[in-house]
């Protein structure tokens, strides 16, 4: 008998839903599928649901999960969900170069968390 390797679901796979779901989309999805497999009743597809679940439900793991879980993961496009700005955002490899080399003298770090505490 050949050994089969298991297909890995994503958690948007897992919870019937699309990527672009939003956080009462994947809400409402989770709480369907644990109506569907409580956990006194199915404890293995419980657990697999809340951990998809926990995985996507909300923008913070979304973006974590696109960063780190995803082998083909579109960096542009993560960096974009994280800005959410209302203007596209150029990011060029000069320009990123830019920013990982920017430095912030103590001053300013002092002058932050001065106004911080006013």
């Amino acid at each position: 008998m050949p050994f089969l390797i298991p297909i890995m679901k994503s958690p948007y796979q897992i919870l019937n839903i699309n990527s672009g779901a939003n956080d009462a989309e994947i809400k409402h999805a989770y709480l369907q599928h644990v109506k569907q497999n409580p956990p006194d009743h199915e404890p293995e597809q419980f657990q697999i649901i809340h951990s998809a679940y926990s995985a996507i439900k909300d923008q913070k793991s979304r973006l974590a999960h696109e960063l780190f879980s995803l082998p083909d993961a579109n960096f542009n496009q993560v960096i974009e969900q994280a800005l959410k700005t209302e203007h596209k955002v150029s990011l060029t490899p000069a320009n990123f170069n830019l920013l990982l080399n920017a430095a912030v003298d103590e001053s300013t770090v002092q002058n932050a968390i001065a106004t911080t505490k006013k």
